[in-house]
């Protein structure tokens, strides 16, 4: 079972992999740490030129932004939750309002359901725990990971690692799934583990 602060460190770092590359991400493949905390999930680190972010750009872009006939991944939870398979679908509303009754405001040009959105706000609930509000994080991870978040991240790891990607985003897959599998294992421990809250209407 992972530490809260290498949940914390493994949520840091898939936001970092699932938004646009830069050089952070790049210093951030390089770092000791982040080989640690893919051995302690049972993945192989990443290295040589496969953690270059400037031959990532063009990788992410064709993944996640646009392909000719379509992007393989879209990194939006309502593609794959929602009947119609859009952006901005029922499921997107849902993911704002848990980030409102939260009591956060998103800035971002992203919809609320784009996945290193999604994360960080992960991030934000297992830091909940760390700050000693324990039942508070659980409460909102009971309808948050499990209904919203959770389901849809097997079916883009599918269509990302089917269309043959740069090894990075095939090893963020990977590390992605490993995550869930964790996080899931660590939620069922907790003792006091609520009924979903209700949202409000739509």
């Amino acid at each position: 079972m992972l530490t809260l602060t290498e949940r914390k460190d493994l949520c840091s770092l898939l936001v970092q992999l699932f938004s646009y590359p830069d050089a952070d991400l790049s210093a951030r493949l390089a770092e000791p740490k982040t080989a640690l905390l893919a051995a302690r999930m049972a993945i192989p680190p990443l290295t040589g030129p496969e953690s270059d972010w400037t031959t990532l750009e063009p990788a992410y872009t064709s993944l996640f932004i646009n392909r000719l006939g379509g992007v393989p991944a879209p990194p939006y939870g309502s593609v794959y939750l929602d009947d119609d398979g859009q952006v901005m679908g029922p499921s997107t509303l849902r993911v704002a309002q848990c980030y409102q009754q939260a009591g956060l405001v998103i800035d971002s040009p992203e919809p609320p359901d784009f996945l290193a959105t999604e994360l960080e706000f992960l991030f934000y609930l297992v830091d909940l725990e760390g700050a000693g509000k324990k039942e508070e994080s659980a409460c909102v991870q009971r309808l948050f990971f499990h209904e919203l978040f959770l389901p849809w991240i097997t079916p883009f790891c599918q269509r990302l690692t089917a269309s043959d990607p740069h090894l990075l985003y095939s090893w963020a897959a990977t590390l992605l799934q490993a995550f869930c599998y964790q996080e899931a294992e660590h939620l069922r421990t907790l003792p006091f583990y609520p009924a979903a809250p209700e949202l409000d209407p739509l």
